[in-house]
């Protein structure tokens, strides 16, 4: 579906469609920005987006006044994810002031809107060698844990509308996070060394354009229970080259897989019994998803 002529602008307008769904953005605002925005003028992406953002808290506050509770939490949300859209060409350059105040307002409005989800969602904050970690538990505890790492076009927020319904209906407990440019290693250990007390098998969700990079940061580890690839098609090549590198059992979906079948495909595989999680994930090394 062509959204935008600009074809970075359609990318991010086709992604904030997929998670309509989950309310978490709002068709009308897309639909706008497709006609009202100038290829290629970051300025007025932005600015709309920004407004977009302050119009969903203004909505939160009128359903919240109206006693709609679960109206305010996906106002809130769809303000989360239009701050979000509003910083995202300005992650290069993490003290850009678009960039700050955008995030903090994305931030901002997804921590207004937590006790307001349908699905559970625990705010965490880990102290690394090169820095906090910042990110949120979705579901509820189980002794496995999918960690999901963020930060190449999306975030951690950005994270609840992507994976945590899918995850509650599959019964999987998650952690995403956000891993900034250059620390993706010592971001990563962090993160597993603070679940691994928690939740004694752990796997990994290569998602999007964080696959490679998510491969590349856990290459050295060898406490994984294995790793799921959902790479973009850019970097298929590159991540099929790295995975037989790889000392854990590794499972490659096509690029474009949705969400939902890679959490349909966890279960049987992953969140049973423990005996049935080895035997499963030792038959092969490699598995493509259908």
């Amino acid at each position: 579906m062509l959204l935008h002529s600009d074809p970075e602008f359609n990318r991010l307008l086709e992604r904030s469609l997929s998670v309509t769904d989950v309310g978490a953005a709002d068709a009308t605002a897309i639909a706008g920005a497709g006609t009202r925005i100038p290829p290629d003028d970051v300025g007025s992406w932005e600015r709309y987006w920004r407004h977009e953002g302050a119009r969903c808290l203004d909505r939160a506050d009128q359903r919240l006044a109206a006693d709609d509770a679960s109206g305010a939490g996906r106002s809130l949300l769809c303000a989360s994810w239009a701050y979000g859209l509003a910083a995202h060409f300005y992650r290069s350059d993490p003290a850009a002031e678009m960039w700050q105040a955008n995030r903090r307002s994305q931030v901002s409005a997804f921590r207004a809107a937590i006790p307001l989800l349908p699905n559970e969602c625990e705010p965490i904050a880990v102290s690394g060698r090169m820095g906090p970690l910042h990110g949120y538990l979705l579901g509820q505890a189980t002794d496995t844990c999918l960690l999901i790492p963020t930060g190449a076009d999306s975030t951690a927020e950005d994270g609840y509308a992507h994976f945590a319904s899918a995850a509650a209906c599959a019964g999987v407990r998650s952690l995403v996070v956000d891993v900034p440019v250059g620390n993706d290693s010592d971001m990563i250990d962090t993160a597993m060394n603070w679940l691994g007390p928690r939740a004694p098998v752990v796997f990994v969700l290569g998602w999007g354009a964080m696959t490679l990079r998510t491969l590349v940061a856990v290459q050295h580890r060898d406490d994984l229970g294995g790793i799921v690839c959902c790479p973009d098609p850019a970097d298929a090549a590159s991540v099929g080259a790295l995975i037989p590198t790889l000392s854990y059992p590794t499972v490659l979906l096509p690029p474009g897989s949705s969400v939902r079948s890679v959490f349909s495909w966890l279960p049987d595989q992953v969140i049973s019994s423990s005996s049935r999680k080895t035997q499963a994930w030792s038959t092969s090394s490699t598995t493509t998803g259908e």
